[in-house]
C-alpha cells in the first residue's frame, strides 16, 4: 500500500477468535494481514461485513459473499434480515475472493443502530512511548499530525471492547484508554523485558495517510466499526468522509462532493472533485444502492471491486 497522501490505498482473525489474548493496551500491535473477514454485524436491519482484500484498501474484484441465518441462506451481498429474526440467532458468512481464497465467520445476532463517532487530535509523542507519559500529553489544536507527531483517535461513543488494526501493517497503534489510541507513522517493535514493555526498534515513518480499522465489540448493540484515516506530515488540504481523509479542497453547502473513481496500480484514486447539490450526477452501479451517496468503505470492505467502479462518477457525503 502506498503511503502517498494522493492515493487511497484493514482485519481480525475469524470472528470466533475475537477474544484472543494481546499485550497490554499501551503496546498492542495488530496488523491487517491476509484475505479474511475483518468484521461483521448488523446495521439498520441489514447484515454487512468488512472483508479485507489482503493487499490494500481495495479489492480488484468484489468477493462473493454467502450469508445464512440459523442455517437458512440469505440473498444478496448485504441482505436485509427477516423481520422475524431475533437477537441470539446465528449469522454466518462465507467470503470467497476472486482468486478462490475463502474465509468464514459466525456471529450471534445483535442489532447495531449507531455509527461510531471519530475525533482526532495531534500529539507530540517524543521518544518516550510509555502509557504513563502519553496519558499526560496535551492534545494539540490541529487534528492532523506534523512529521514526528502522532494522531490521537477518540471514539467517545464506543461502549464495548475496541480492536485496532493497521492496514497492510503500516504505522503503529498505541492504545491509550478504552476509547482512545495514538497512531504513529513510525514502525515500532516492543519487547517484554522482565515484565515491562520497552521499545526494541523504531523506524521513522513516511509522510502520508495511514488507515486503521477500529472494531467496537459491544455486548448490547452488537459489532460496530469505523475505517479511520490519520494524516502525518501531509500539508495539502484534506476532506473528511465517514472517518476517511481525501486529499483535496472542496466545500459544499449541501455536504456533497462529486468525484471520478480511478483504479491505479491496485489502489483507488479520486479525480475531478467538485461540490454538488444532489445525487443527480452519480452513475448507477450494480454494487451500490442507487438512492444513496457512495461510500469509500464499500470499496475497502469488498462490496464493490475496482473493476466495477473504475471510471464511474459518484457523489460522496463530506463532513
Amino acid at each position: 500500500m502506498s503511503r502517498s497522501p494522493l492515493i487511497f490505498a484493514l482485519v481480525l482473525p475469524a470472528l470466533a477468535a475475537l477474544s484472543a489474548c494481546a499485550p497490554p493496551f499501551d503496546v498492542a500491535r495488530k496488523d491487517l494481514g491476509p484475505f479474511r473477514i475483518a468484521a461483521m454485524g448488523v446495521h439498520e436491519g441489514q447484515a454487512h461485513a468488512a472483508v479485507w482484500s489482503g493487499e490494500g484498501m481495495a479489492h480488484a474484484q468484489a468477493p462473493t459473499l454467502a450469508w445464512s441465518l440459523d442455517g437458512e441462506p440469505l440473498n444478496g451481498s448485504a441482505p436485509v434480515l427477516p423481520e422475524a429474526a431475533a437477537d441470539g440467532a446465528l449469522l454466518e458468512l462465507v467470503a470467497t475472493s476472486a482468486t478462490g481464497e475463502q474465509a468464514q465467520a459466525t456471529l450471534t445476532l445483535l442489532r447495531s443502530t449507531q455509527d461510531l463517532q471519530v475525533q482526532r487530535a495531534a500529539v507530540d509523542v517524543g521518544e518516550d512511548l510509555s502509557l504513563t507519559t502519553r496519558r499526560d500529553l496535551p492534545a494539540l489544536e490541529t487534528q492532523h499530525a506534523a512529521d514526528g507527531q502522532a494522531v490521537r483517535v477518540s471514539l467517545d461513543n464506543a461502549r464495548g471492547s475496541l480492536r485496532w488494526m493497521s492496514a497492510s501493517g503500516l504505522g503503529t497503534v498505541l492504545e491509550l484508554s478504552e476509547t482512545q489510541a495514538d497512531v504513529l507513522a513510525d514502525e515500532v517493535v516492543f519487547e517484554n523485558e522482565e515484565g515491562a514493555w520497552v521499545v526494541a526498534e523504531r523506524e521513522l515513518g513516511e509522510p502520508g495517510i495511514y488507515h486503521q480499522l477500529v472494531l467496537d465489540l459491544d455486548p448490547e448493540l452488537g459489532n460496530r466499526w469505523a475505517w479511520v484515516d490519520v494524516a502525518v506530515g501531509v500539508e495539502e488540504p484534506l476532506i473528511e468522509h465517514f472517518g476517511r481523509l481525501i486529499p483535496g479542497d472542496v466545500t459544499s453547502d449541501a455536504g456533497l462532493m462529486q468525484a471520478t473513481l480511478r483504479a491505479v496500480s491496485g489502489e483507488l484514486e479520486l479525480e475531478a472533485l467538485s461540490g454538488v447539490e444532489d445525487l443527480s450526477t452519480q452513475d448507477s452501479l450494480d454494487c451500490a444502492p442507487p438512492d444513496q451517496a457512495f461510500r469509500l468503505d464499500w470499496v475497502a470492505e469488498g462490496r464493490c471491486g475496482l473493476d466495477a467502479v473504475d471510471g464511474a462518477t459518484v457523489v460522496l457525503e463530506i463532513q
